[in-house]
């Protein structure tokens, strides 16, 4: 159909480019805000964790205490594992001890050191 005069061409609808662009920068905002965001809470986090570490107190390490373990004969004698190992050391003239065995009711301590084996007499 034809156009008369008076009639105004029908308007042409636009794309929403600009309505698009500024939805993409809105988007761009945001993240930067985000990114802020989670940098400062990053450096506060971080910052609190070296404050923690720095106000932590050092662990104590509680040393062990080796008990004291005596040997009684039945005739009233009393000698502690040291006083045997000390013993057993200068018999075995600088070899090294592996194994050390009590044998109370025959007054002997039996042991080996270097594949040798020997003994001592635990009350004299």
């Amino acid at each position: 159909m034809p156009r008369k005069k008076n009639e105004t061409a029908p308007e042409t609808v636009e794309a929403p480019k600009k309505t698009t662009r500024k939805k993409a920068e809105e988007v761009k905002e945001a993240v930067v805000a985000t990114e802020k965001k989670v940098r400062t809470t990053a450096k506060k986090t971080a910052a609190k964790v070296e404050k923690a570490i720095e106000e932590k107190k050092p662990v104590r390490h509680v040393k062990k205490q080796t008990p004291v373990i005596t040997i009684q004969s039945m005739m009233g004698g009393e000698i502690s594992v040291d006083e045997i190992l000390k013993r057993v050391e200068e018999k075995a003239a600088g070899k090294a001890v592996s194994a050390v065995y009590v044998k109370s009711e025959e007054n002997k301590a039996f042991y080996v050191a270097d594949g040798e084996d020997g003994s001592i007499d635990l009350w004299d």
